[in-house]
């Protein structure tokens, strides 16, 4: 686990990760998903589910 210094997890903690199997639902959240970056990230729909300190942007909980 690293927190990620760029992109969609800016300032998050996070893994690297392989798309399958998806590691990501068990390691954060049922909402957590394997990116196309070979990050987990959080999938949204509004603000309200993303951690403190990120919005919904594109589906996805990010700084901003």
């Amino acid at each position: 686990m690293f927190c990620s210094k760029d992109g969609s997890t800016a300032k998050q903690c996070t893994i690297e990760c392989d798309p399958t199997p998806d590691p990501c639902p068990e390691m954060f959240d049922d909402a957590a998903f394997c990116n196309e970056a070979g990050l987990c990230v959080v999938e949204c729909d509004v603000d309200e589910v993303c951690p403190p300190g990120t919005e919904c942007i594109n589906n996805v909980c990010d700084r901003g």
